[in-house]
């Protein structure tokens, strides 16, 4: 009587098949600092347009609506391109690629403040 073989040349070798993705732990730690990374920007756009448009509710619904629709396009366009390459190849270069989107926001000071405006004395 045989004994089956295995058709790993090596035994106790895993099985082929495709590469694991990030681990659980890494996966939660991912979305837990991006998400806090969104926050921040969104907290900086106010701060930066408060002294322009003012701290209202309307300023508030613009800048959280505009971060909302960044984030439906963003995973609209990555689902797109993901369905045609491997979604663990673009994880790095789509958390670059939104990390120098969001960066060339003007310094606070840059532009001239409203008349009267004690806090800017650039």
């Amino acid at each position: 009587m045989t004994t089956p073989r295995s058709s790993s040349p090596v035994t106790g070798s895993p099985p082929a098949g495709p590469p694991r993705g990030l681990g659980p732990r890494a996966a939660v730690a991912l979305v837990f600092t991006s998400s806090a990374a969104v926050l921040v920007v969104e907290i900086v756009a106010l701060r930066l347009l408060a002294p322009y448009l003012g701290l209202t509710l309307e300023t508030s619904t613009m800048v959280i609506g505009v971060a909302l629709t960044a984030i439906a396009v963003g995973s609209w366009t990555g689902g797109r391109i993901a369905d045609q390459i491997d979604p663990r190849r673009l994880l790095g270069p789509a958390l670059g690629v939104s990390g120098a989107a969001s960066s060339p926001s003007p310094p606070p000071c840059c532009a001239p403040p409203p008349s009267g405006h004690p806090r800017c004395s650039c």
